[in-house]
């Protein structure tokens, strides 16, 4: 998915002007970074990119093995989010509206990445 990808270019490129492009602005928009509070409401997430992008210590991130789900005007990518220390797993989830495709929902946290087919003994649990 390429707006998958222009996510990630921004992330890296620590661009606000391009993720607030990138942000939906017809649907809710939320983020949970590593280790924060989740945050809701365009303004609040842009506000934590920004902030991410200004600390010099923000690490350069890459997303490693997309797997992409398209669900009618919804799509989520789940990949791991490779960083120089380790790495974490990703869960974007895009809808459409109408001018295209857009970001609204970001969370990351610890993880072992993808997992293309459910394990044989893996037990599904809903809370």
């Amino acid at each position: 998915m390429a707006l998958n990808q222009r996510f990630y270019e921004a992330f890296r490129s620590r661009d606000t002007e391009a993720l607030d492009g990138l942000l939906a602005t017809e649907h809710p928009v939320s983020v949970v970074h590593p280790g924060w509070r989740a945050l809701t409401g365009r303004d609040a997430v842009l506000a934590s990119w920004s902030a991410i992008f200004r600390n010099p210590r923000a690490p350069e991130v890459h997303c490693e093995h997309p797997a992409v789900f398209l669900m009618g005007t919804f799509a989520m990518v789940i990949c791991t989010e490779r960083l120089p220390e380790g790495a974490l797993v990703a869960t974007n989830l895009y809808a459409k509206q109408s001018d295209g495709w857009r970001l609204t929902h970001h969370h990351a946290g610890p993880g072992e990445g993808v997992l293309s087919e459910p394990e044989e003994d893996s037990e599904v649990l809903f809370h």
